[in-house]
């Protein structure tokens, strides 16, 4: 379960914590079952792109989180470090920018030490032979991309706060190194799952102020963006999903005396859709709802794989949630209730919280719930739990029995 590969676990059970309610009636059932996707032309278009043409693949937020230990990596959106959109002259940010972003909101993303501090890790041909992601590191979940063809996908992209062109080896401002900060595209196809690597290094230069420079990845002039990945990716296979990783520390690799270890990032790009601040918070429930402030509810798939949940909306330091593989005996439980909840879309939450993966701390789980309930479909989730030693768990899927509650 080490390194970068993805186990493909079957879902089960889930607790669901003050925002979104996945819940599985005792007459109905499976929550999970085998990986659901759906092709991107099939998908609500949620925005537009810079060029207001609506993409392919839904993107619609960038959801941080740190693997490993939390002391020696930070992840957040913070205001007034972003590219600034409210400065004239050579400081203005580039022309096509996130027009929600009022607050000049970036992505701080920090590792804290050596790039790896794991005996094992050899990185003397350095970044040859690594192909895992290097724990601790901070990074940041793409929501909305799940279920897309690769065919689908012809940009990505950000914006790096550095005052340089040469963003491989000017070392004044953010990291910009072999490998880091990155883009990890997981896919799905006949042969399994598979992730692949957009590097940093290897990013084209797309436009330059001063104190930023934007960065692309874009098809060749005889080729598919699939072609530039680290392995290429089959434009048939389908997009599991799409983050970012910073997991190069302190320390010079490769000849590169790159020290810093820190990285701000802004516009996040896919397919000229922007994202360039956090999702705002859910607001708390009126008040006076009495019961309706918690929610709770049960079920079980195909595999009687069940999950339980309880919600507290108003106090979400009392909200829990656990998912557990019972085929792969894994258990995530939350501890200390819900570090973020964000709302991503009518009937769409997010929530990232802490806990324990088999009893063991370091984890982190990541969870999206939409609400699709009518005649013919009921719900969507996706869930992303990473910890040590690069552990990444990932599960989409859509909900063919039992009931989903949003609030909102």
């Amino acid at each position: 379960m080490g390194g970068s590969t993805v186990k493909n676990f079957q879902s089960c059970r889930l607790v669901l914590a003050g925002f979104a309610i996945l819940a599985c009636t005792a007459a109905q059932s499976p929550c999970g079952g085998g990986a659901s996707f759906t092709h991107a032309a099939d998908m609500a278009t949620t925005r537009l792109n810079g060029i207001s043409v609506a993409s392919a693949i839904p993107f619609t937020g960038v959801v941080p989180s740190v693997v490993g230990d939390p002391t020696l990596a930070y992840a957040e959106w913070k205001q007034g470090v972003g590219c600034p959109t409210n400065l004239a002259g050579a400081y203005s940010c580039f022309s096509s920018s996130d027009p929600t972003d009022l607050l000049n909101t970036g992505l701080f993303l920090v590792k804290t030490g050596p790039t790896s501090s794991d005996p094992t890790v050899d990185l003397s041909t350095y970044p040859a032979g690594i192909n895992s992601d290097l724990a601790p590191y901070a990074a940041a979940d793409l929501q909305g991309v799940a279920g897309a063809k690769v065919s689908d996908l012809t940009e990505l992209g950000y914006d790096l706060r550095k005052p340089d062109s040469n963003a491989a080896f000017n070392q004044a401002g953010s990291h910009c190194g072999l490998r880091s900060p990155r883009f990890n595209v997981v896919t799905q196809g006949a042969a399994g799952l598979s992730t692949h690597r957009f590097y940093c290094f290897n990013g084209t230069l797309d436009n330059v102020n001063q104190g930023w420079i934007r960065l692309r990845w874009t098809p060749p002039v005889a080729g598919s963006l699939a072609d530039l990945a680290d392995p290429p990716m089959d434009p048939l296979d389908t997009i599991q999903s799409i983050s970012i990783v910073a997991d190069e520390g302190q320390d010079p690799l490769a000849g590169i005396p790159d020290l810093g270890g820190l990285s701000v990032l802004d516009n996040i790009d896919v397919n000229g859709v922007l994202v360039g601040a956090g999702l705002p918070p859910t607001p708390p429930p009126p008040p006076g709802g009495g019961g309706d402030d918690e929610d709770d509810g049960q079920g079980e798939d195909n595999d009687h794989n069940c999950f339980h949940f309880n919600g507290n909306w108003t106090h979400g330091e009392k909200s829990r949630l656990s998912y557990s593989d019972k085929a792969m005996k894994m258990k995530f439980v939350a501890t200390g209730g819900a570090r973020s909840i964000h709302s991503t879309g009518p009937k769409c939450v997010s929530f990232v919280a802490d806990g324990t993966v088999n009893r063991k701390p370091g984890y982190t789980a990541t969870v999206e719930a939409c609400d699709r309930s009518g005649p013919t479909a009921i719900g969507t989730f996706s869930i992303t739990i990473t910890g040590p030693g690069g552990f990444r768990y990932e599960k989409t899927s859509s909900m063919s029995k039992g009931k989903l509650k949003v609030r909102g």
